[in-house]
């Protein structure tokens, strides 16, 4: 149980990180440089924890190797799949919005069109201009 449970909380750490490290590097699709940035800060993010965790735990109990490597993967299996999931759901918001233009590009008077991203990461924009085409911003 409390294996899970930390395992849950490392995935929801992961997902949340990556989202806003992501779309810090405001890129557009699946890129080397958004993936990297989110993937770093979620990362560091869930090592900070672990290491939290393992100083608690290294507090009332002995921990030794084996116990290390399985917390170690509680926190780091799940941190990659939350950063999975977080692309997942932006790259999904990406593609929702560019099918929103797709109906601005047909009219001529449309020259641009912007929203917030979707949850969770609400906290950038998607923007196009019909000169400059589609990106990200704050």
């Amino acid at each position: 149980m409390k294996k899970s449970l930390l395992s849950l909380f490392f995935l929801v750490t992961a997902f949340f990180v990556y989202g806003q490290g992501r779309t810090m590097g405001e890129e557009i699709g699946f890129t080397i440089r958004g993936v990297a940035l989110g993937v770093a800060l979620a990362l560091l993010a869930v090592l900070i924890l672990f290491t939290l965790i393992t100083l608690v735990l290294k507090g009332r109990a002995n921990l030794d190797p084996e116990k290390w490597r399985c917390l170690a993967a509680v926190a780091i299996v799940p941190g990659f799949i939350g950063c999975a999931v977080a692309e997942i759901a932006i790259l999904s918001d990406e593609i929702n919005f560019i099918k929103e233009i797709e109906t601005l590009r047909r009219n001529p008077d449309d020259e641009r069109h912007s929203r917030s991203r979707s949850w969770p990461n609400g906290s950038g924009s998607l923007l196009w201009e019909r000169s400059r085409g589609v990106w990200s911003g704050d």
